[in-house]
């Protein structure tokens, strides 16, 4: 007979988990990038459910009560610029011309009050380089499972190399255009980076509330959905909706907007309240 783990075993996993994603952050942000190896591995665990295995969030019972933030403010499929949301372009001048890609959260640490289930969070899109759409789940599982979080295949896709290696976001620096030059740093591991922030500040602020009070706002976002597994989230005003127009659109869904008005441990009241998308 098999031994099965009680919620506070599985709960001390979790934070097992979330311990090596702090400890991957800081030798990543002193410079060595292959921890977004470990990173993604770390994040598969906690997120990934397949129909072999499940995530620590569905085995703790707690998938439906948790809402990770999102960095990604919007996505519009019609705009012709390339879409990174969760990485930025960094360029600086010490001995040379240097640019590089860097996570939002070494720029800007102010994140949108945007808190999705973890579902929609792992599925909504974060990058379009006019070629392919990428989701966080993209991202992160071919990082842990192909490209040495917890194995190497001998093969990747070529949409997948194009983003990482062959620089499909097109972005460069340089003096002019004959000095032109890829920004350093592979975009994807960039972005696991960022999505490691995103969780880390997530957790770290559902450790600190002890309870929240949900109003509705009355209001609603649409979901679209790109191949049933790709999404993106939008709320704009009728005269705008010719911007969402996407034939890669295989259903649309719709998600209530409440604020979570929260207390935090000590008894005060946090100064903004969680602005929550539930279906």
């Amino acid at each position: 007979m098999k031994y099965k783990r009680s919620f506070s075993e599985l709960y001390v996993k979790l934070e097992e988990q979330l311990q090596h994603i702090k400890s991957s952050i800081k030798s990543y942000d002193d410079g060595a990038d292959i921890e977004a190896q470990r990173i993604a591995t770390a994040l598969r665990t906690i997120f990934s459910d397949t129909k072999n295995s499940k995530s620590l969030l569905t085995n703790l019972g707690i998938r439906n009560d948790t809402f990770i933030i999102s960095s990604v403010s919007q996505y519009v499929p019609t705009n012709m610029l390339l879409f990174n949301e969760l990485i930025i372009s960094e360029v600086s001048m010490a001995n040379e011309l240097n640019g590089k890609w860097i996570p939002r959260c070494n720029a800007d640490t102010k994140l949108p009050n945007k808190w999705l289930h973890p579902n929609d969070w792992w599925n909504e899109i974060v990058f379009d380089d006019k070629i392919t759409v990428f989701s966080r789940r993209d991202i992160v599982l071919t990082i842990a499972d192909k490209d040495g979080g917890a194995h190497v295949d001998t093969e990747l896709t070529k949409e997948f190399v194009n983003l990482a290696i062959n620089n499909s976001l097109g972005a460069t620096y340089g003096y002019d255009e004959a000095s032109f030059s890829p920004f350093d740093k592979n975009p994807t591991y960039v972005c696991v980076r960022q999505i490691a922030h995103e969780v880390i500040f997530s957790f770290q602020t559902k450790d600190q509330i002890k309870s929240y009070t949900r109003k509705s706002t009355g209001e609603e976002v649409t979901v679209a959905f790109i191949n049933d597994d790709k999404k993106y989230f939008y709320q704009v005003a009728p005269d705008m909706l010719p911007l969402f127009k996407d034939d890669r659109v295989t259903k649309r869904e719709k998600r209530k907007v409440y604020n979570d008005a929260l207390l935090h441990n000590s008894g005060a009241i946090f100064n903004q309240p969680r602005r929550v998308f539930i279906s």
